[in-house]
């Protein structure tokens, strides 16, 4: 799932029941927050307690609004204040702590980013097509000012779907009992408004008036 944020941050304070599965739903909530841009705060009740009895239930009513003037303003609104030594197992304060400092105290260590290993993908080359087909595809490309790959790949799966199983290849050099039918799968992708659609509705008009045709035959 692909979420555009605002340019300004959003805070979350995620705040775990003192258990194992509260320690997990919490962690898994915060990592999927902080993966979309959020800046997270941490907040854990005491051990074997569950957050809201835990905040709400305090016998000392002033500790109790100590609690909530920590977790409303001082965390998370003032992001100048100094949480750097506060643990996420200090039940006294109940301060949030940020989400990289809670990860570093339960042992994961600091965050590093995910380098991707795949190579970058080769341009389009022209001579990768057939003359014929290379002409049609320039000036579909052309007239709709769209990426040429786009009306390439349309018009190469738009072609293969015509010819159906009407060809088979037999990849054996000296024997013709096997044969399979060259089926083509493709895939366009690009950022949004990148003439995607055109550019597939361009490529594919030809075959459009032949089903259009078949369809009133049909009919």
């Amino acid at each position: 799932m692909h979420v555009n944020l605002p340019q300004c941050q959003a805070h979350l304070t995620v705040a775990m029941d003192g258990d194992e599965a509260g320690h997990k739903a919490g962690f898994t909530l915060a990592a999927r927050a902080y993966s979309q841009g959020f800046k997270v705060f941490m907040i854990q009740a005491h051990h074997g307690s569950d957050f809201n009895h835990f905040l709400f239930n305090f016998k000392d009513k002033k500790m109790k609004q100590d609690v909530q003037y920590n977790n409303e303003n001082s965390s998370v609104n003032n992001t100048d204040n100094n949480n750097d030594t506060v643990s996420l197992k200090d039940h006294a304060c109940l301060q949030a702590i940020p989400y990289e400092q809670a990860l570093q105290q339960v042992g994961w260590g600091e965050l590093k980013p995910i380098n991707t290993a795949l190579l970058p993908v080769e341009p389009f080359a022209p001579e990768q097509m057939p003359l014929t087909l290379r002409r049609y595809i320039y000036d579909v490309a052309d007239s709709q000012q769209s990426p040429v790959n786009f009306v390439a790949v349309s018009a190469l799966c738009g072609l293969a779907a015509l010819i159906g199983n009407g060809v088979r290849i037999a990849p054996k050099q000296y024997s013709n009992d096997w044969k399979i039918v060259p089926n083509l799968w493709g895939v366009i992708i690009g950022q949004p408004s990148a003439k995607k659609t055109p550019a597939m509705q361009a490529a594919l008009a030809p075959l459009y008036v032949f089903q259009n045709e078949w369809y009133q035959e049909w009919r």
